[in-house]
């Protein structure tokens, strides 16, 4: 079953052809937007599909999208995608050791960069699981989001990301 991606429509009334920017430059990336029932930020688009399914499902879900499983570039990238979701469900997300080699990789191929997320204490911490989830953990009253290393098979929930268009 093929899924669709819409976008939305958006026009503007009395702009300007020209905002003064260099042609290409970031400045003239004025607009962007993201598919219709997507969260967006800076440059990304999130997506929470309805059903639990295993890591790979949810890879082969994302992918029917046009997007791929959430690959986290920043700790403030992390931290914003955390604000929007439920505390007692766990989200695969797109990394992973499928090899064994306790070598974490991004499903993108962009290079892992074990600064730029935040992992739970002691995680990861099982060579068998080999797929991670972000997950909220309730420890000392103080309740955190982090990554957790997890059981590819069991369903959970997942998050997709996709670049932004921008007009």
């Amino acid at each position: 079953m093929a899924s669709e991606i819409t976008y939305a429509e958006v026009k503007f009334k009395n702009e300007s052809k020209t905002s003064g920017a260099n042609p290409g430059s970031p400045a003239e990336k004025m607009w962007g937007c993201c598919p219709e029932h997507w969260m967006d930020s800076n440059t990304s688009c999130y997506f929470i599909p309805a059903e639990s399914k295993t890591w790979t499902d949810s890879k082969k879900k994302c992918t029917e999208m046009g997007a791929h499983l959430l690959v986290i570039n920043s700790r403030e990238e992390q931290q914003f995608i955390s604000k929007t979701l439920k505390k007692y469900t766990a989200y695969y997300v797109g990394l992973s050791d499928l090899e064994r080699k306790n070598h974490w990789q991004w499903i993108d191929q962009s290079p892992y960069d074990e600064n730029a997320v935040s992992w739970h204490s002691g995680e990861p911490n099982d060579s068998n699981e080999h797929c991670v989830l972000l997950n909220y953990r309730n420890s000392n009253q103080d309740g955190v989001w982090g990554l957790n290393d997890a059981n590819c098979e069991i369903p959970q929930s997942s998050i997709c990301e996709t670049m932004k268009l921008y007009l």
